[in-house]
C-alpha cells in the first residue's frame, strides 16, 4: 500500500461552492462543482474523487484520490480511519456548504449520525455526532432503518432523508449552509398508505430541484418532486423493485431524469421523465441482454452525455455494464462482463476528465478500481497491482 498524504489546500469560499454547485445537476455529472448528491463517493471543488466505506468491525475508512487519471492504488492517499463510532450502513459522502466533507450513516441503535471534515484534504474527521430523532412537533420518530440519503440545495443546505421501521419517509435539513446543527425531522409520509421500504434514492433535476424514489413494501417504485422548497405529491411509478437498495438515477443531456430498478425478474428496467422539471414518466423498458441477478444497479455520466449503468449479478459474481447508444437516447449496449469474482454491488462515478472510475469488493472484501481507458471509451484500464485496502463490509 502506498503511504502517503497530499498537502494541497481545498479551502473555498460559499460563493465558490454556490457558483460551481449551480453548474451540476447530479453527482455523477463530469464538473468541478462539488457533487450534489451523497453516494460512496463524491467529488471536492477541485474536481478530486473521494470515497467513505464501512469496515467490518463497522468503522468508517475514507479515502482521497491524489491525481485524476489512470486507477488504482497508486493513485490514492492512505487510507484513514477516524477512531470511534460503530455503524451499520455503508457511508453517505458529500461536499458541505464550507469547503468540507460531511459523512452520514446510520448507527447500531437506529441514529443517524454525522462526521465533519476538520482540516481538508488530511482525512482527519470531528467525533460521530448523533442527529436528533425529535420530529417538527416535538415528538421523537421511530427508528430509522436502512441507509440514509443526502442531497444539497440550489441555497447550499443539506439534506438528509431516512426511512423509519414503519415506513415513513423523513426530511432534516442544515439551519445554516455549512453548519453542524440540523432542523427537526419533517414527516414526507407515504404514498397513498403504502408503506416505504429500504433507502432513498435523491437525483437532481435539470432546473435544480430534486426528486426523492423510494420503494413501497408492495414493491411499486414511488417519486415525489421538490421544488422551492415545497414537495408534491407522491407518483406511483408501478414497476417491481426487487428487495434492498435497487434504485438508482442520473439526468440525461436533455434534462429529463431515468429511473432504474433491479426488478424482481432480476433484470434492470428503466423509466425517464416525459418532459424536464416534472414528475410525469414515460412506460418501464428494459435494458437488453440476458444478465440476470438482485443487486442495486450504479450510474456515471459520461463526457459526451450517454448514462452509463454498473450491475452486480450474484448469479455469476461477475460486474457488468451498458451504456446509451446516443446520449439521451433509449436504446443501450449489450451488457459487457467487466469484472468476476467480485462480491456486491458497484460505485461510480465520473472524474473532471469525464472517465468513469468503478469500484469493487473481491471475495475477500478488498476494494479494486477500474477506470475507463479515454473519456467515452468502451476499453478500460486493468487491475494495477496492489488494492485499495480492506476488508470492507461493501459499498
Amino acid at each position: 500500500m502506498r503511504i502517503m498524504r497530499s498537502t494541497k489546500s481545498v479551502t473555498l469560499g460559499l460563493a465558490v461552492i454556490a457558483s460551481l454547485a449551480a453548474r451540476q445537476a447530479v453527482a455523477q455529472v463530469p464538473s468541478l462543482a462539488p457533487s450534489r448528491v451523497g453516494d460512496t463517493m463524491a467529488t471536492r471543488g477541485t474536481g478530486g474523487l473521494v470515497m467513505a466505506v464501512r469496515g467490518k468491525d463497522g468503522s468508517l475508512n475514507y479515502a482521497e484520490r491524489t491525481g485524476l487519471s489512470g486507477a488504482g492504488w497508486s493513485k490514492w492517499d492512505a487510507w484513514s480511519r477516524p477512531p470511534g463510532g460503530v455503524i451499520v450502513t455503508t457511508p453517505v459522502v458529500i461536499m458541505n456548504g464550507n469547503g468540507k466533507i460531511l459523512v452520514l450513516a446510520r448507527g447500531t441503535d437506529n441514529n443517524l449520525y454525522v462526521r465533519n471534515e476538520n482540516s481538508p484534504p488530511a482525512g482527519s474527521f470531528d467525533l460521530w455526532v448523533q442527529v436528533s430523532r425529535t420530529s417538527s412537533s416535538g415528538s421523537t420518530i421511530p427508528g430509522l432503518s436502512a441507509r440514509p440519503a443526502l442531497v444539497r440545495r440550489g441555497d447550499g443546505i443539506l439534506a438528509m432523508y431516512a426511512t423509519d421501521v414503519n415506513g415513513t419517509l423523513w426530511e432534516s435539513t442544515q439551519t445554516s449552509v455549512g453548519g453542524s446543527s440540523w432542523n427537526r425531522w419533517q414527516s414526507l409520509g407515504t404514498p397513498s398508505g403504502v408503506a416505504l421500504r429500504d433507502s432513498p434514492v435523491l437525483a437532481m433535476m435539470n432546473n435544480g430541484a430534486f426528486l426523492a424514489f423510494s420503494a413501497g413494501r408492495n414493491n411499486h417504485l414511488y417519486s415525489r418532486m421538490q421544488s422551492s422548497g415545497s414537495w408534491g405529491a407522491w407518483t406511483d411509478l408501478g414497476g417491481t423493485v426487487a428487495a434492498g437498495d435497487a434504485i438508482a438515477a442520473a439526468l440525461n443531456s436533455n434534462g429529463r431524469v431515468s429511473t432504474f430498478i433491479n426488478n424482481t425478474s432480476g433484470t434492470i428496467s428503466v423509466r425517464t421523465q416525459t418532459t424536464s422539471n416534472t414528475n410525469s414518466w414515460t412506460a418501464w423498458g428494459t435494458l437488453p441482454g440476458t444478465v440476470t441477478g438482485t443487486s442495486r444497479p450504479a450510474v456515471a455520466v459520461q463526457n459526451d452525455g450517454r448514462i452509463a449503468v454498473f450491475f452486480w449479478s450474484g448469479n455469476t459474481r461477475s460486474v457488468y455494464w451498458t451504456v446509451q447508444t446516443a446520449a439521451s437516447g433509449t436504446s443501450w449496449t449489450n451488457w459487457v462482463n467487466l469484472q468476476s469474482s467480485t462480491s456486491g454491488p458497484v460505485a461510480s462515478m465520473s472524474d473532471t476528465n469525464g472517465v468513469i472510475h468503478f469500484l469493487v469488493l473481491d471475495n475477500s472484501g478488498y476494494i479494486y478500481e477500474r477506470a475507463q481507458a479515454s473519456a467515452n471509451s468502451g476499453s478500460w484500464i486493468q487491475w494495477q497491482a496492489g488494492y485499495l485496502g480492506g476488508p470492507f463490509a461493501g459499498l
